[in-house]
């Protein structure tokens, strides 16, 4: 393994992958929901999923256990078992977003503290480009009109030149 590589796998450590920066947050994204994928809680990510709390789950494993039916008690337990898998990964999902950021983010992160893809969606929105008004692009393209004809007839447009060539 070179140091190249050894430099692409920084970061990653079982189930999460340490963001960076905005220069890496596309890698970040592909890497987080490639291990999401693998793991089984992709969805929890891109999609809001509603899942019962533990003290929900015990209330209706109670109630499947007092069920007198055993096919009525059995498909009742399979529910809950699957419902409980469904919370396991649901924690999975926050736990790997906890996991990816720093300390400082870790803050803006508490407030969503049970939805992973208000998680996922808070750290894009940090590190992610953030979009201006387009007034820069605008001055640029009303520089990019203007044309130097002389500098002893009009020093304005000279100005307005040498501007555009410094901003430029």
């Amino acid at each position: 393994m070179t140091d190249s590589d050894n430099d692409n796998l920084k970061g990653t450590k079982g189930y999460h992958v340490k963001i960076r920066g905005r220069a890496h947050l596309q890698e970040w994204k592909d890497r987080t929901l490639a291990l999401a994928n693998k793991h089984g809680f992709k969805d929890y990510l891109l999609n809001t999923i509603a899942v019962n709390t533990e003290a929900e789950l015990d209330v209706l494993e109670d109630a499947a256990y007092a069920e007198s039916d055993l096919p009525k008690r059995e498909a009742a337990l399979r529910s809950v078992r699957k419902k409980r898998k469904q919370l396991k990964k649901h924690n999975a999902a926050c736990c790997m977003m906890t996991m990816s950021v720093s300390a400082s983010t870790l803050k803006k992160l508490s407030k969503h503290a049970d939805d992973p893809k208000a998680m996922y969606e808070a750290i894009i929105e940090k590190y992610g480009k953030v979009e201006g008004d387009g007034a820069l692009e605008e001055l640029i393209a009303d520089f990019d009109s203007c044309t130097l004809t002389s500098t002893k007839q009009n020093p304005d447009d000279c100005l307005k030149w040498t501007i555009c060539y410094l901003v430029a």
